[in-house]
């Protein structure tokens, strides 16, 4: 796809964690630590595979974010020790989760420079589009220090269809003059592409299990290998 193909957009919608700065490293982390806190009663896949499970199935009424996966995290150290675990443990896996509310959201290499060079440009209405919870994405924005190079952040439940086809109506434009920028195919770009929109996907080294899925061309489609990169298209 060539720049001239993307000259009548409009609105640029732009994730948050793993697009912007580091998120699933802290995640990662956050996992490891947890595994051996639960060592005594379970080897480590165990202990993966069944917090992934409670998770899924907790997502319909927590949603995503760090408050639903400590959450998720003790239900499953509760349901993996058969009501065993002690106080302290219970403790320490807040503690967890508490190290990832307190991340820095330091921005990647290049995007601040690469942001400011849109903004200015005065071409677009740039905002962040993130999904999971408002008060922890909000609070990760805002210590980003990216607030004066977008024009709003808008957080969503989730990232599908509907989610793009109102932030389209909220902002006056139709899918098909917007380009959404991430690095999740599935939250990301699938969406809007099915929609008549443009996504540019940045794959991340980490990605959550939830979202992997099929990847596949489009002519709506750009892949890029940093966030820099989209100045060549846009």
């Amino acid at each position: 796809m060539t720049r001239n193909k993307l000259q009548h957009i409009k609105l640029l919608a732009i994730d948050a964690d793993d697009t912007l700065w580091d998120n699933q490293t802290h995640f990662d982390t956050a996992q490891d630590l947890y595994c051996k806190l639960l060592a005594p009663w379970a080897d480590e896949q165990a202990i993966r595979n069944s917090l992934y499970k409670v998770e899924c199935r907790n997502m319909p009424l927590t949603g995503y974010g760090t408050k639903a996966f400590i959450l998720s995290m003790i239900e499953n150290a509760i349901g993996m020790t058969d009501s065993k675990i002690p106080a302290e443990a219970i403790q320490k896996i807040l503690d967890i989760g508490m190290d990832i509310l307190n991340m820095s959201a330091k921005p990647f290499p290049g995007v601040r420079e690469t942001l400011a060079e849109l903004f200015n440009s005065g071409k677009y209405k740039i905002v962040c589009f993130t999904k999971g919870d408002a008060i922890e994405q909000e609070e990760k924005f805002m210590k980003s220090g990216l607030t004066d190079v977008f024009h709003d952040i808008y957080v969503t439940s989730d990232k599908d269809d509907k989610e793009f086809e109102r932030l389209c109506f909220y902002n006056g434009v139709k899918p098909s003059e917007m380009v959404s920028i991430g690095n999740s195919f599935k939250s990301d770009i699938h969406p809007i592409v099915t929609l008549g929109g443009y996504g540019i996907h940045i794959p991340y080294k980490r990605m959550w299990q939830y979202e992997h899925t099929e990847e596949y061309q489009h002519d709506h489609v750009i892949q890029v290998r940093q966030f820099s990169d989209i100045l060549n298209y846009l």
